[in-house]
């Protein structure tokens, strides 16, 4: 896979991954305005924006024009918001580019946020907030985020609160669309079988100069003094995350944080799956890592029975602390490499993986993207001693943090968060 960047007529950043021989081709538009960015008293508008570039543009007048448009050559679309950003990628056979540049620069240059299409997704909206407050497995994510930034605009549902949701108006959508949908502020990305000069052709017939050329405000993370967080729901589990605040991507620890997710808790031969899950005390656990502009953490996600979660709490802190002393073996790092590596390379085997792989380094700085190359470079030349450096520095009482959906209240938790 090589990758080029260039910038486009109108100034906007192209990043063109040719893949050969791929049968399919990705284009991405992803733009750094996510729910992160949402005025206050208006969250949820970023995600709105996000439902209304798939109701029409002046082209493409209304979804089922512009889905039949998609369809008919076998093409997929989706949208995304997700923290800092807005996603959006259109998947097709590799001989239709043109017609997926088409779409995806008329939906976000000429989308036509009609007042009839912001009331009825402001319905959708309200039944999609609806479903991830009824369902533990969705909810804990948005209580997670509110666990460790809180009150910052990282910790605020991405699809909004239910009254704010009711009271934005069309004034509202197209202001923050025409503050965030910038030239400086979005990135193409494109990956399959083609070539960047073809490619920046295509492009450079159907993007114009915008008119909208104002920056994001640079997100500011304070520190959280509640570390534990929990909604009472009379379920028969507990749903937990139990994590630490770490650090942004571009700090060359985060990749040594992600090798640490892969030993504790990535796969059935990790350290939590061998001494929680397989003793019984959970049916799966599991860790993850996610590292943003300005913040990143290392979760452990589970579920268990009220009268576990504090044995299960416990052994989480003892094998944190085998890695923090280097007692690891060296079969366990071998592994987690291995593991690693191979699932690197198995979820970037498609071209709307690769896309998405290289449009969220890109939104961040276009002069800091690996490869998935460089990425198992970096991960194999990582050392148990970076290991212990790294827990160390990161797994500390202060930066640890508790979420919890069930039937329990902070004071039923006996173990004491300290290491």
């Amino acid at each position: 896979m090589k990758i080029g960047i260039i910038t486009l007529n109108n100034g906007s950043k192209l990043i063109v991954a040719k893949i050969p021989e791929s049968l399919s081709i990705t284009l991405m538009v992803i733009t750094r305005c996510g729910p992160a960015f949402d005025p206050p008293n208006k969250s949820g508008i970023s995600h709105f924006i996000e439902h209304l570039l798939f109701k029409g543009n002046t082209k493409y007048p209304d979804n089922e024009v512009l889905s039949n448009s998609l369809e008919k050559y076998g093409a997929t679309s989706e949208g995304f918001s997700y923290h800092e950003n807005n996603a959006y990628w259109i998947k097709i056979p590799k001989d239709n580019l043109d017609i997926a540049i088409d779409i995806l620069t008329q939906q976000i240059q000429n989308s036509l946020f009609k007042k009839k299409d912001i009331d009825y997704e402001k319905k959708i909206i309200q039944e999609e907030l609806s479903l991830i407050k009824s369902n533990p497995n969705l909810l804990i994510w948005e209580l997670w985020s509110q666990t460790i930034f809180g009150n910052n605009s990282l910790g605020r549902i991405y699809t909004g609160e239910k009254e704010e949701i009711k009271n934005l108006t069309q004034k509202d959508i197209l202001e923050f669309f025409k503050n965030y949908y910038t030239i400086e502020n979005t990135i193409f990305v494109v990956s399959g079988d083609v070539e960047i000069k073809d490619v920046k052709q295509l492009f450079d017939k159907k993007i114009n100069n915008y008119s909208r050329q104002l920056k994001p405000k640079t997100l500011l993370i304070e520190p959280q003094k509640k570390h534990i967080k929990i909604i009472y729901q009379n379920t028969d589990n507990l749903t937990v995350i139990y994590g630490f605040l770490t650090i942004d991507r571009f700090n060359k620890d985060s990749h040594i944080l992600d090798l640490i997710s892969y030993i504790l808790g990535m796969g059935q031969g990790s350290c939590l799956y061998q001494n929680v899950a397989n003793q019984g005390l959970t049916y799966s656990i599991y860790s993850s890592t996610k590292h943003l502009s300005s913040t990143g953490y290392l979760s452990i996600n589970f579920t268990s029975k009220k009268d576990n979660l504090s044995l299960i709490l416990k052994k989480i802190d003892q094998q944190i602390n085998i890695l923090k002393k280097g007692k690891i073996t060296d079969s366990q790092l071998k592994r987690a490499k291995g593991y690693y590596v191979g699932q690197l390379i198995i979820q970037n085997d498609t071209t709307d993986n690769i896309a998405s792989w290289i449009g969220y380094q890109a939104i961040c700085d276009t002069n800091q993207i690996l490869t998935i190359e460089d990425k198992q470079k970096i991960i194999s030349e990582i050392t148990k001693k970076d290991i212990i450096r790294v827990a160390n520095k990161y797994f500390k009482t202060d930066k640890r943090f508790l979420s919890i959906i069930g039937p329990i209240k902070e004071k039923e938790i006996k173990i004491k968060l300290k290491l």
